[in-house]
């Protein structure tokens, strides 16, 4: 009996960590998807590309649902309920908002009337938001070695700190240039749109921390 008990919990636990790595698989193809966006001037083509985004964005939140289903139906986990919810919440608030910025960016893009380059922003966000990504993997790994998260807490801080001076720039550049009043409305709201993004990525060190104080 004890020995069923145990394949069960196991299995649970192998099932958790097996859907983590397809979320991550499926939110680093989301992001090669939204750079490609961000520099997209054909309005067909990344109109194409949001499509497939949300369809991404979809299949990867029922997956999330489904790592939500183990926590409450598991009696023994690899880590706390409440760090792994933080964590599956946090790349399906990420991936939304990603969402949000492609939609946005192909809706606002036949307003402009002057060049917005976002690219260099995007890029950043994208390097951040893999960390996070990766992150998942790296959780099975933890437990033989409680430093893995060291190296991810600290390009997440870089990440923060890169966007921090681009976003400075184009914000900038943003009210140096000669632009319409709804046209600025739409590059600052983009802008703002990034910045959540890079918040939710940066919040994601508190989480990793959590763990290695748990676990140290």
């Amino acid at each position: 009996m004890s020995l069923l008990i145990f394949k069960i919990f196991k299995s649970q636990n192998k099932t958790t960590y097996n859907t983590f790595k397809e979320v991550s698989v499926s939110l680093d193809v989301l992001l090669h998807k939204t750079l490609l966006v961000s520099a997209e001037i054909n309005t067909n083509q990344s109109n194409v590309l949001g499509k497939e985004i949300v369809d991404i964005y979809r299949n990867n939140k029922t997956k999330i649902h489904h790592i939500a289903y183990h926590l409450g139906n598991s009696y023994i986990l690899p880590f706390d309920r409440e760090d792994i919810l933080e964590i599956i919440n946090s790349i399906n608030e990420i991936s939304k908002l990603l969402v949000t910025f492609t939609k946005k960016r192909n809706y606002y893009i036949r307003n402009f009337e002057s060049d917005f380059y976002l690219s260099p922003l995007v890029e950043v966000i994208i390097d951040a938001v893999k960390v996070v990504s990766d992150s998942l993997l790296k959780l099975q790994k933890f437990k033989h070695n409680n430093k893995v998260f060291l190296i991810s807490i600290e390009k997440l801080k870089q990440t923060n700190s890169d966007f921090e001076t681009i976003f400075e720039n184009l914000t900038q550049e943003l009210f140096e240039k000669e632009n319409t009043p709804r046209e600025l409305v739409m590059k600052q709201d983009l802008l703002d749109t990034l910045e959540k993004i890079n918040l939710k990525a940066s919040n994601h060190i508190h989480s990793l921390e959590s763990i290695m104080v748990k676990y140290s």
